[in-house]
């Protein structure tokens, strides 16, 4: 999505609440179900303070809801799932953990009565189980994660088919957590990596044609496949680059120089093209910080986002010193 298509989303949403508020209570669900939805605009935005209030909000009113137990109606998790993503991009895994594992271990006892096996599984639980497993290996807990991703991947196309866009996530971020996890011996090592280019390349195709080539989905994909190529090292480091040079450019087309996926791909881009060559360094060093001073002026200095890229500016340093 472009910001023009959130600008038009979020409209939408606004012109729907104004609505319902001449007829209905600030309280009522479908009011804080279009809070909800407005959240999710602002997480996209990169908007993770306002994103964070509003989805804060959300949850506080469905915790008061009118139902019977309040605390784990499927809305109310909802706005806990939405409000751990939140907070995973905000201010890292480890913020996430505890309400991302509540929200997975809420949906399986209510969704499909505490089973995780066969084919009793329901989307919402097999939302939290490809989140958990995103959680988990950002904290480096890599066996647990790709059990949990292998399991989501599976489950998914069980539920919802081969082709379906959910399983072609859960299959590019399975093939992310392989790679954190490679084996020690050389031959073992390209085979895994074989499998795992294997499957970003057909969750890539998969997201191309469902999405296109610039949905943030798309290129989350396609910024996997990256890190793959980046990985073998040898010629695909030319490969990775060119990757990184396109993803930066899509998301700067229609996200804009100051959000926070453009920051990131700035930063990615930069560091492929001074290990491409040393003529490349002051260009390079130029992008990582224009990269951090981006986070700096968006979410302020000491945000987890900001220090993040700071360190990771410090290491290429240590890794690429002045030539």
């Amino acid at each position: 999505m472009s910001l023009n298509d959130f600008d038009e989303a979020e409209t939408l949403v606004l012109s729907c609440m104004d609505t319902l508020g001449y007829i209905l209570s600030n309280s009522h669900p479908l009011v804080i179900c279009c809070r909800s939805e407005l959240a999710l605009i602002m997480i996209s935005r990169g908007n993770y303070e306002m994103a964070e209030q509003m989805n804060q909000a959300a949850l506080n009113a469905r915790e008061q809801g009118p139902w019977l137990e309040a605390s784990t109606h499927p809305d109310t998790l909802t706005s806990k799932h939405q409000l751990a993503e939140v907070l995973r991009l905000k201010e890292g895994c480890k913020s996430a953990d505890v309400l991302s594992d509540a929200v997975f271990t809420d949906r399986t006892a209510i969704l499909t009565n505490g089973t995780l096996t066969g084919q009793d599984f329901h989307p919402d639980q097999l939302t939290s189980l490809h989140h958990r497993a995103i959680v988990l290996s950002g904290l480096k807990q890599h066996l647990p994660a790709l059990q949990k991703i292998d399991l989501a991947l599976t489950a998914r196309k069980t539920l919802l088919g081969d082709d379906h866009p959910d399983v072609y996530l859960s299959m590019t971020w399975k093939g992310e957590i392989m790679r954190t996890q490679l084996p020690r011996y050389q031959s073992e090592r390209v085979q895994t990596l074989d499998t795992i280019e294997s499957l970003h390349k057909q969750a890539l195709e998969g997201l191309s044609w469902i999405f296109g080539p610039e949905h943030q989905s798309t290129l989350q994909c396609k910024t996997n496949l990256a890190l793959l190529k980046n990985e073998r090292g040898g010629s695909s480091k030319a490969e990775a680059e060119d990757l990184y040079r396109q993803i930066y450019k899509s998301y700067q087309r229609n996200l804009g120089d100051l959000h926070p996926e453009t920051l990131k791909a700035k930063g990615r881009y930069a560091e492929s093209l001074r290990a491409s060559s040393s003529s490349n360094h002051s260009q390079a060093r130029k992008l990582w910080r224009e990269s951090c001073g981006g986070f700096a002026k968006v979410y302020g200095p000491d945000a987890w986002v900001t220090v993040k890229a700071y360190k990771e500016y410090e290491k290429f340093l240590r890794t690429y010193p002045d030539p």
